[in-house]
């Protein structure tokens, strides 16, 4: 990455796409991502101003790799533990 971000405490959020199987009428969570703001996307957790997602397992919660929008506007994945 080349730059050094900062994390912060005040922009932590958790998102989980929630959807209803029409067949079972279940609930289930069909996707689900941290978001974490940086010293960049100040005072928010903004995906296109540098913020970071990162993957959850919907089962587990164990998050997985993260990723940033670099300044040339290609993703870029990070720390994916699998």
């Amino acid at each position: 990455m080349g730059t050094s971000y900062k994390l912060l405490r005040k922009a932590l959020m958790p998102m989980a796409l929630v959807m209803i199987d029409q067949t079972s009428q279940k609930v289930f969570i069909a996707a689900s991502v941290f978001r974490v703001g940086t010293n960049i996307s100040a005072p928010a957790d903004n995906f296109r101003r540098h913020g970071l997602s990162v993957a959850v397992d919907p089962i587990t919660g164990q998050l997985g790799g993260g990723a940033m929008i670099p300044t040339d506007g290609t993703v870029t994945w990070h720390g994916d533990s699998s």
